[in-house]
């Protein structure tokens, strides 16, 4: 991943996915192919990702048909034995974490979108649209970029001091969950 993507928190990639309307694939730990990688977590798997392994409360949600219409699907919780075996396999790889005593990201139920990288090494972008962009979840009360999305009007002059974008049309009638962290779940507000 870029230095510039690594460098931003949380909020400040959520805006920079909406303000671009897509989001880009990197290639992951596992090696393979760049990919778009998310989490079927349930609502307690996702509480477990925040409260115990340190992710931040601000997510996307697509529809799952959209994912797999796209080209995504699960990963395969490989054993190391069967993991190894694919290190020679870029296509392969791409789908496979190791699952070990080492190492277990079963929690995550992770999805991944893979895309070919051109001879830069670098894959296109995947349009929001194409994903079923279905919601948000943030983890800042204040947060809610809808309400600009209904006034285009506002402008950069008028947005909260954080914001420095306009959102897509598309977040118009978005459903946003709100991370409540007193109580380790989601609450949504749409």
């Amino acid at each position: 991943m870029p230095e510039a993507i690594r460098a931003l928190d949380a909020v400040e990639r959520m805006e920079s996915i909406l303000t671009d309307g897509a989001i880009s694939p990197f290639v992951t730990y596992s090696g393979g192919m760049p990919s778009v990688c998310m989490t079927e977590a349930t609502q307690a798997g996702v509480s477990y990702l925040i409260e115990t392994r340190g992710y931040e409360p601000w997510a996307l949600m697509f529809d799952r048909q959209h994912v797999y219409a796209a080209g995504g699907g699960p990963v395969w919780y490989a054993r190391p034995d069967e993991y190894q075996m694919l290190k020679d396999d870029e296509r392969l790889r791409t789908w496979a974490v190791e699952l070990s005593g080492q190492s277990d990201w079963s929690h995550e139920r992770e999805w991944r979108i893979p895309r070919p990288a051109d001879s830069r090494g670098i894959a296109p972008p995947i349009p929001l649209s194409e994903l079923g962009f279905c919601g948000v979840l943030v983890g800042d009360p204040d947060w809610d970029p809808r309400i600009f999305a209904h006034d285009p009007n506002l402008g950069i002059g008028h947005l909260p001091h954080h914001w420095d974008f306009l959102p897509l049309p598309a977040l118009v009638g978005i459903p946003r969950y709100l991370w409540n962290p007193a109580e380790n779940i989601l609450l949504c507000d749409s």
